[in-house]
């Protein structure tokens, strides 16, 4: 059996803005509360693989916002069993942490004074066995765990032998639409659309590629395609490349300003979305992960990113028009 890993997540949108109205070049979580009844438009789900070599047994994941692994090491070094080195020795089979960013946690609902925690369980030990064997497991979940607990770990030869493991994890760039020739577009003008990329924990400009290495075990996530949808009656969606897109593919003539935007809309756009075009945005991401020195395979079949951008079109160019978005 290989490493199993059955992770509870749910997906939260990245988003740049903060809670309230959502403005010029903001960009805005696709199931805001206060949509007025906008549908909720979530990320693809969590798909999870295992990975077992001779040096380790993973499980790696990645969803539409974000990617990560859980590894545990396979020994080696002695021929000695776990129960001829550690015997009478008690494992502390399950650890517990703070739920990862990115992961969103069920409602606390009337269950009393608890928190959420990510719980990590190993499982099918073989004690006979120098690490415990081919078919040991890790399994992690978001836990509802109730406060006063004993939450932490227990740091014993035989627990810390079997928990030497690694994580890591890694939130997805997020694309921030910036319209080109000017920063508003203007009605009857050709707009086309490029990105920038920006880290949703930092907010630091980076590209739309994330790597993610620990300890030899190398995931890597790029950015195949941007799909821009205006969600007006008589405005398609553009293809657009993740840096630079072929001529007239990835532009839009706007017929109109955005004042009529939402009598036009073919989705009802938030309330705090005031004058302004309500963009879907779809990244199409590419997740491959293995081992740096060999062959790296691809996770699920590809994911999908979903958010919101607010885009205002005026009738004629501003004398001053706002500066361009500068991160």
């Amino acid at each position: 059996m290989a490493l199993g890993l059955a992770l509870a997540l749910l997906v939260i949108l990245p988003s740049t803005a903060e809670a309230g109205e959502c403005g010029w070049g903001e960009t805005c979580l696709s199931d805001d509360s206060s949509s007025n009844g906008t549908p909720a438009v979530h990320s693809d789900p969590t798909v999870y693989a295992p990975l077992v070599t001779a040096r380790r047994s993973c499980a790696v994941y990645a969803n539409g916002t974000g990617m990560g692994s859980h590894c545990v090491r396979l020994g080696g070094g002695t021929s000695q069993t776990l129960r001829e080195r550690f015997g009478g020795q008690r494992l502390q089979r399950c650890r517990y942490s703070a739920v990862p960013p990115g992961i969103e946690t069920p409602p606390p609902g009337v269950r009393g004074a608890a928190r959420y925690l990510l719980r990590s369980c190993l499982g099918n030990i073989d004690f006979d066995t120098y690490a415990g064997g081919k078919d040991r497991t890790l399994d992690a979940s978001v836990a509802w765990v109730p406060r006063g607990t004993d939450t932490s770990d227990r740091h014993d030869p035989l627990s810390d032998f079997l928990w030497d493991r690694t994580s890591a994890g890694a939130q997805l760039p997020v694309p921030v639409v910036q319209p080109r020739p000017i920063p508003v577009p203007v009605v009857g003008a050709p707009t086309t659309f490029t990105f920038r990329w920006i880290d949703p924990g930092s907010h630091q400009v980076v590209g739309p590629v994330r790597t993610v290495e620990s300890d030899g075990l190398l995931l890597r996530a790029e950015a195949t395609q941007v799909v821009v949808d205006p969600q007006q009656r008589d405005l398609g969606a553009v293809r657009c490349g993740p840096l630079t897109s072929a001529p007239g593919t990835c532009t839009v003539v706007f017929g109109r300003s955005s004042a009529s935007a939402r009598d036009q809309a073919t989705e009802p756009i938030p309330a705090d979305v005031t004058d302004a075009f309500h963009l879907r945005v779809e990244v199409e991401w590419r997740i491959t992960y293995g081992e740096v020195a060999s062959t790296s395979r691809e996770l699920g079949d590809g994911f999908t990113m979903r958010l919101r951008q607010a885009l205002p079109v005026q009738e004629v160019q501003a004398p001053n028009l706002p500066p361009s978005i500068v991160w």
